[in-house]
């Protein structure tokens, strides 16, 4: 049977790719609903292309008669996203969100018992230490879509946390890395947006230039792993080959190897555990 997903956030960068795995899965994964703040044309084709028939907008975005696919019910604002994440035909939730908005619906998901695959780190970072307990209470597969954390999670399956000393994730360094303070003076948004290693939407690839998204998948980590800060360490790895390690008790290195593409970070997780 296909596993039923929902992608809140289809029309942004993880969501687009998501919907490009979900096509070379056709017979294993089904998209029954989609949602996004304002792309309305985008969003509208993307649900005419794989007969969505649950479609979410902002309360901002205008539309015209005509524009809904036939059938098709329409949700609105963050009270529609609740109710697309709890849906009784969606098996799977992908957040490919951006920011804390994605907390409320992620709890909703989370209490009606679908697995989730997470792409919007602000959510975790503003809301973990709840969303882990709930992720424990309903026993849910909660499934990191971030390269990083879901190369920690290939590395950590079938091993007890308690063994692991310590838990490394990697960053290219961007686009400034090696600028001296005076260099970074004079920066301009188009360099910052011409990432070395990753093709990402434009918000999370500044933020990678500044390397405030690294800072931000620390917590990520932390509350994913259930590991101190003083056992979480970042990697500056230009190669963007590898994504993560762990160091095991006896000094032992794992690390998860890849090409940066994060079209396998999300087939990892709409399979798993296949």
């Amino acid at each position: 049977m296909a596993r039923r997903i929902a992608i809140l956030g289809s029309t942004g960068s993880i969501g687009c790719q998501t919907l490009e795995v979900a096509r070379e899965l056709q017979g294993e994964i089904d998209v029954v609903a989609l949602t996004a703040n304002n792309s309305c044309g985008l969003l509208f084709r993307q649900a005419r292309d794989f007969g969505v028939k649950h479609i979410g907008l902002g309360n901002e975005c205008k539309i015209a008669a005509g524009d809904l696919p036939a059938d098709a019910k329409l949700y609105r604002g963050q009270d529609g996203l609740c109710e697309i994440a709890s849906l009784e035909d969606v098996d799977m939730v992908v957040f490919a969100l951006f920011g804390a908005v994605g907390l409320k619906p992620l709890v909703a998901a989370i209490e009606a018992g679908k697995d989730i695959a997470f792409a919007t780190k602000e959510a975790l970072v503003a809301g973990g230490s709840l969303v882990m307990q709930l992720v424990r209470d309903n026993g849910v597969n909660f499934l990191p879509i971030d390269s990083e954390h879901n190369s920690t999670l290939r590395c950590l399956t079938g091993r007890d946390i308690k063994t692991i000393r310590r838990i490394i994730i990697t960053a290219s360094g961007g686009p400034f890395r090696g600028f001296t303070r005076e260099q970074l003076k004079d920066v301009t948004l188009d360099q910052a947006l011409k990432h070395p290693i990753w093709a990402m939407g434009k918000r999370i690839t500044v933020n990678s230039a500044t390397m405030m998204n690294k800072a931000l998948e620390l917590i990520e980590a932390h509350h994913l792993f259930g590991l101190s800060n003083s056992r979480l360490d970042v990697l500056i790895h230009p190669q963007g080959v590898f994504h993560a390690l762990i160091e095991l008790a006896d000094g032992t290195l794992l690390a998860h190897l890849g090409l940066a593409d994060m079209k396998l970070p999300i087939r990892f997780c709409l399979t798993y555990p296949d």
